[in-house]
């Protein structure tokens, strides 16, 4: 179904249900011309620190057109910004990753410490930045369906199968979101994410390019439609291609010291099979291999071969042995009865902050799980001149170093192979003659922070491949400050060695937001509840 057809089935079929004040629904509020109350409705009232922001749910139609997708949003504006601030639009993992994690636990202006309260988050990427976060796709957080009478049905929903379905989604979403909020229209629009988001991001650069020439042909009759300035990509610890990625794991966990011979040979046999299956199309029997290790989805009852080898179950950092207990804090706090109105999604009928399950499988089954993001990268980087930024954390076994620069290299062979015409050979060449930068936060530090390797293509557009130290798989949340002048560098088009220091600009406080072992309470000054 065309996208302003589908467009028009929602909208009018929500239209008919009214307004429901609990939760927050801002499509029939928009339908209806009435765009300043939708604004009013939205904002997010904290009793401490006043209006930080704006959440509710916009809606949106599945991938069939049959249902109504409402999809829950947190909007933050910036508190200290330029007019042309870039529009941050962060994009958590999973699949199945609510985007209320990457708010609370990760980048935010917020945080919820031990007694459940906000508290300002010091590295926030969102003070200069306007962020948005969305729960998404469908049945992620609190996003929930409803079929076409208004009602949520558990027993039929249509979850969404594809991240090109679920991106199409979010730029729908985007569509509604700039009427209520136009300032943001024109703003640069920087794409951020981890993990599945790998996948994520290159299909939302992907479906905002395509939407942009669909505009500019005139193939919308809705002429309210916006094109999107798409400037940057940056994503962390991603899934990029499976047959360059795979194949790194058993040396991987070797060289971290967390399997001996034996065990990486037994490794080595059930990752190649499992990539030969996807290879052969068989994109679920591949997942099934390498879930055998991961235990990725939280299913299948017995433990994989990554906590049997290593007697723990922390996969994203290696020095740990469980998930940190601050990566639930966020959760009790919006559990509370109390914040439930705050934010808008009282009275939600469903909810999940968990991944796996049907979200996650959805996507298995379809063989979106198995997608080669590095081929769209690829595309975007070389014929739609988007900068792009990827980053490893040390100490994350599931996608740490080898295994993403195994995909960054996915990314190089196809841009020598299929790109020629377009300077490709340069740029594989220009890439693999770049030599590595020690990259130090600040030039006063005694630590260095990580190592950085970029290259410019001759029209100054940036590519750059990162490894930051002691960082687990949510690596803002476990080093703060690294991550944060990891980011901004980029954003802001400075290096990564001494000259683009800027510590000026560099907040001046300890990580208490972050996660231990390097952050949050194990830090002198960030023991006590603060």
């Amino acid at each position: 179904m065309a996208i302003k057809q589908a467009l028009g089935v929602a909208l009018c079929a929500l239209a008919a249900t009214g307004v429901s004040a609990d939760p927050l629904l801002l499509t029939p509020l928009i339908n209806e011309g009435k765009f300043s109350e939708a604004r009013s409705a939205a904002q997010v009232n904290d009793p401490h620190f006043g209006m930080i922001g704006y959440s509710a749910f916009i809606t949106v139609p599945s991938g069939s057109g049959k249902q109504n997708n409402n999809m829950y949003f947190y909007l933050q504006p910036c508190q200290d910004c330029a007019p042309d601030a870039p529009f941050l639009l962060w994009m958590q993992g999973g699949p199945g990753g609510p985007g209320t994690f990457g708010n609370f636990a990760e980048i935010g202006n917020h945080y919820v410490n031990e007694d459940l309260e906000l508290k300002d988050r010091c590295f926030s990427w969102c003070k200069v930045n306007n962020c948005l976060f969305i729960d998404q796709p469908v049945q992620t957080g609190y996003s929930y369906s409803t079929n076409a009478e208004g009602k949520h049905d558990p027993k039929s929903i249509e979850y969404t199968k594809t991240s090109a379905e679920a991106t199409l989604e979010v730029w729908l979403m985007l569509q509604q979101l700039y009427i209520v909020f136009p300032e943001y229209a024109a703003s640069p629009f920087h794409i951020t994410g981890e993990s599945y988001g790998g996948i994520y991001t290159s299909y939302m650069g992907k479906t905002i390019v395509d939407q942009n020439k669909i505009i500019d042909s005139g193939g919308f009759h809705n002429d309210s439609y916006v094109k999107i300035d798409l400037e940057q990509i940056i994503v962390g610890d991603p899934i990029l291609n499976i047959q360059y990625q795979w194949p790194t794991y058993p040396d991987t966990l070797y060289g971290m010291g967390l399997v001996m011979m034996d065990e990486r040979e037994e490794l080595r046999g059930i990752l190649a099979a499992a990539a030969l299956k996807v290879a052969q199309g068989d994109c679920w029997g591949g997942f099934l291999g390498w879930n055998s290790i991961w235990n990725d989805d939280g299913g299948g009852g017995l433990p994989g071969l990554f906590a049997k080898y290593t007697g723990g179950d922390a996969p994203d950092n290696i020095l740990l042995t469980e998930e940190p207990g601050k990566f639930d804090w966020h959760s009790a706090y919006l559990n509370l009865n109390t914040t439930a109105n705050m934010w808008h999604y009282d009275g939600v009928p469903s909810s999940s902050f968990n991944e796996g399950g049907e979200v996650y499988h959805s996507m298995v089954h379809s063989g979106d799980f198995c997608t080669n993001a590095s081929s769209i990268f690829a595309d975007l980087f070389i014929n739609h001149d988007i900068d792009l930024l990827i980053y490893s954390s040390s100490v994350d076994a599931l996608l740490g170093p080898p295994t993403t620069e195994g995909g960054v290299q996915a990314m190089m062979d196809v841009i020598q192979k299929e790109y020629q015409a377009e300077g490709g050979q340069q740029v594989y060449d220009t890439w693999h003659a770049a030599k590595k930068q020690v990259w130090k936060v600040s030039a006063k530090d005694h630590d260095v922070a990580g190592f950085s390797k970029c290259f410019n293509k001759p029209n100054g557009k940036r590519f750059c491949y990162n490894v930051v130290k002691n960082g687990g798989h949510e690596l803002p949340a476990y080093i703060p400050r690294a991550s944060y002048d990891l980011a901004f560098r980029f954003i802001e088009g400075r290096s990564y060695g001494q000259d683009g220091d800027k510590d000026s600009a560099l907040p001046q406080c300890l990580q208490c937001s972050g996660s231990g072992p390097f952050a949050g309470s194990a830090i002198r000054g960030c023991a006590t509840t603060d």
